[in-house]
């Protein structure tokens, strides 16, 4: 398995190639994943595994429409694929959510 991290402050360049080669799992914060956006779609079409850390900053934070979306557009593509959210906190919304 390619596993891969995107975080804030690392070389563009860098992280195009590593999503370009292929990801078999991607670990990255919700933020960072919308900064990788072109439009709505996502240059992560080969992961079939998206690990998103600090989820509970941006349900509270109300992005919950934009977290539905990546959820649908990741799920949609194929049925195997996983999103896992990762939080030191669960809040209620969170909760809701689940």
């Amino acid at each position: 398995m390619r596993f891969g991290g995107l975080w804030p402050g690392q070389n563009h360049k860098i992280e195009s190639a590593k999503l370009e080669a292929g990801l078999d799992c991607c670990v990255s914060t919700f933020e960072r994943m919308q900064h990788r956006r072109d439009g709505d779609k996502l240059f992560m079409s080969h992961c079939d595994t998206i690990v998103i850390d600090e989820f509970d900053t941006f349900v509270d934070s109300g992005n919950e429409d934009n977290i539905r979306r990546l959820l649908d557009n990741h799920l949609g593509r194929n049925p195997k694929n996983q999103v896992v959210f990762a939080s030191a906190t669960v809040s209620k919304h969170m909760s809701a959510m689940a």
